[in-house]
């Protein structure tokens, strides 16, 4: 499984909690929506989803019930349409206290969470982690919420569609593909349904458009996993045009 970061705003987080889906916006631009297609690829059904709320915090937990489809019913508030979808539901128990972006940067500072930048959350409101991270944020919210409470199930569960995003591979007169976004897409889909172990071996994490400290971004971010004598290894594999 996955872990995920959410970017949202408190009265469309009400709505999202209310339905058990989220979505990511359309945008005008045909490169930009190949890009925000190839984000939302990597979620897959029992994934690991964290919301920050702007103004909040941190929220927790979730899990993703669904894979990534197209819907542009209408859902949340504004005139915003947010098509790019998935369902998830809440899981393990309620958090009502969330993780304050201090200690987030905190984690930063220490070298324990690296791929999500709170320096551009602005501008993209999905954020794909490593395990090792997802797991230094749980035990934030276990830390803040000492006391069970047992999950708020979800009010009014909307019904997925069951429509495929559209990840289309368009070239222009040269024969060169338009966007790379759209190559992504296609790469990330084929690295989370788990069909390409035969060519680059077992992964664990599957993650695209990475911050780094170089104000760049690696495209896509696996982490192979090795056993050696019954210890198991871990190897970063980054990759960046």
């Amino acid at each position: 499984m996955a872990y995920h970061i959410f970017l949202i705003g408190p009265d469309n987080f009400v709505i999202t909690l209310e339905r058990g889906v989220y979505g990511l916006p359309a945008v005008d631009r045909a490169s930009t929506t190949a890009d925000v297609i190839a984000s939302i690829s990597s979620v897959r059904p029992g994934d690991f989803v964290f919301f920050y709320v702007t103004s909040s915090g941190l929220h927790g937990l979730w899990k993703a019930t669904t894979r990534p489809f197209f819907d542009d019913s209408p859902i949340w508030s504004g005139e915003q349409v947010y098509p790019f979808r998935v369902c998830l539901e809440p899981v393990i128990r309620e958090f009502p206290k969330p993780v304050d972006a201090s200690d987030i940067l905190d984690l930063r500072d220490r070298g324990l969470i690296w791929t999500f930048d709170l320096n551009v959350r602005q501008r993209k409101n999905h954020n794909p982690l490593t395990e090792a991270e997802g797991k230094e944020l749980i035990r934030l919210l276990l830390r803040n919420n000492p006391v069970y409470r047992p999950v708020i199930p979800v009010k009014s569960p909307y019904a997925p569609r069951d429509t495929a995003l559209p990840v289309e591979l368009e070239v222009d007169s040269r024969g060169r593909l338009r966007f790379e976004g759209q190559l992504n897409a296609w790469i990330t889909r084929q690295l989370v349904e788990g069909r390409l172990k035969n060519v680059i071996g077992e992964y664990r994490d599957v993650i695209n458009y990475v911050p780094t400290s170089f104000n760049t971004v690696m495209d896509l971010f696996l982490t192979h996993v090795t056993q050696v004598d019954s210890v198991e290894y871990s190897i970063s594999s980054p990759v960046s045009n």
